[in-house]
């Protein structure tokens, strides 16, 4: 009886105050809202019309797919990120939510965890889902656990996306120059990761992984370490600006 008449008293210090408070909030924000199936039915429709085109050409169908997926979500991506941070700053909810016992690191992190939780299951992996049964009506299914190992640098690359504009939320007060910074990685990431030089040496680079992985099952492993550096670095970047930004 007592336990439902008192709070349930949450201990956490340092940077981790608020943290699995605000956790929560964000993983409802997507998961607990019709927001995830709509996006999964939405990129499921999209990718799998894409990766169709190989009715004629089963194996273009495939380089379809990765492409497409490496595209058009992250389309998606930018723009759905490009408000987190700027409408909790103009709305005064950032303030009011940091003037309670919340570091601005938990106030930061569950965003881009959330988020990247919720791109990898919508964009890639529900739409992932459909296009390997749709390989395998085709009779061109490969490898299972290769294709689901290939989703890996789809995902990473959905992640870099959102965390390279997170981040910039953290810098700018205007949508435009947010997704400025993350759409020329958009554009040109997929050429960039073919050029013999720098491929491999940045997220450009996880797009050739996945292709690898699901034709030939090679793993190039450079792309994806240099990924996690990438985006272990942009969080701490965002969290370095937001402890100056005043409010």
């Amino acid at each position: 009886m007592a336990s439902k008449e008192l709070f349930e008293p949450i201990t956490e210090n340092g940077w981790r105050m608020g943290f699995s408070t605000l956790m929560r909030k964000e993983l409802k924000a997507w998961f607990g809202t019709s927001t995830w199936w709509q996006q999964a039915l939405l990129w499921s429709l999209v990718l799998g019309l894409f990766g169709s085109a190989g009715i004629s050409d089963p194996e273009a169908g495939i380089i379809i797919f990765y492409f497409m997926a490496t595209i058009f979500p992250g389309i998606a991506t930018i723009i759905i990120t490009s408000e987190v941070i700027l409408e909790e700053k103009r709305s005064g909810s950032a303030a009011w939510v940091l003037s309670k016992p919340v570091s601005r690191e938990a106030f930061l992190l569950p965003k881009f965890i959330g988020l990247g939780i919720a791109f990898s299951f919508s964009m890639v992996l529900a739409p992932g889902a459909v296009a390997y049964l749709i390989f395998a009506l085709f009779g061109v299914a490969p490898d299972l656990y290769l294709f689901l190992a290939s989703l890996i640098p789809l995902a990473l690359w959905q992640m870099f996306l959102a965390f390279v504009t997170l981040c910039m939320g953290t810098f700018f007060d205007n949508t435009g120059p947010v997704m400025a910074v993350p759409f020329p990685f958009l554009f040109v990431g997929i050429n960039l990761g073919q050029h013999p030089l720098i491929g491999q040496y940045g997220p450009w680079g996880l797009f050739q992984v996945a292709i690898s992985l699901v034709t030939n099952g090679s793993f190039p492993f450079t792309p994806v370490a240099v990924t996690v550096v990438v985006l272990i670095m942009l969080v701490a970047i965002a969290i370095w600006r937001f402890r100056k930004h005043e409010f």
